[in-house]
């Protein structure tokens, strides 16, 4: 938290706006080996303006923990650990995170779950490190069984998913132990 309130460069006052409303300073102030995947305020101001939200009060402060746990892993978790697939640790939230490498304008970029960009790695705090990213990571909403029903050049697979009865296998993880804000 010291880190956010104080960045010189003024890259995270929405975040620590949002980390207030949603009373999760102490959670970030706790001692520990944290990482923090860190909106900055474009990030945070895009998301508010796709889910036509008019400012951070347009939350409640259940929803807003909700998102902050989708960006927090209890784990301390750099740069060199991200591969072309999921971090070895679980995000708060309850979800795998998916990291990438992606070529923009000729430069090789680190992605998160192919939603966000990395603008700035391994910010090494007192409890953890931060990565600073270019928009606010959503979870999944939908389950592998879901995604192949809405896809209808899938619709062969999917009929014989549905008659091996793996569609409900696969179905049936969509609930387990995740806690949804229902932003989507």
């Amino acid at each position: 938290m010291d880190y956010l309130r104080s960045d010189s460069l003024n890259r995270f006052t929405q975040l620590v706006k949002i980390i207030d409303r949603a009373a999760y300073a102490t959670e970030l102030n706790t001692y520990g080996t944290y990482t923090l995947f860190a909106p900055t305020d474009s990030a945070v101001n895009r998301y508010l303006m796709a889910h036509n939200i008019a400012s951070i009060e347009g939350l409640t402060k259940e929803q807003w923990q909700e998102v902050l746990k989708f960006h927090l892993l209890e784990e301390s978790l750099p740069s060199s650990t991200f591969t072309d697939g999921k971090l070895p640790a679980i995000t708060d939230y309850g979800q795998y995170l998916i990291t990438g490498i992606k070529n923009v304008n000729g430069v090789s970029s680190y992605f998160i779950n192919r939603q966000a960009l990395v603008t700035q790695a391994n910010i090494t705090v007192g409890n953890g490190i931060i990565h600073a990213v270019d928009h606010v990571l959503e979870p999944s909403v939908s389950t592998i069984a879901e995604l192949l029903s809405k896809d209808t050049t899938y619709s062969i697979f999917t009929q014989a998913v549905k008659e091996t009865g793996f569609y409900d296998t696969l179905n049936a993880m969509k609930d387990q132990g995740v806690v949804r804000s229902g932003l989507r």
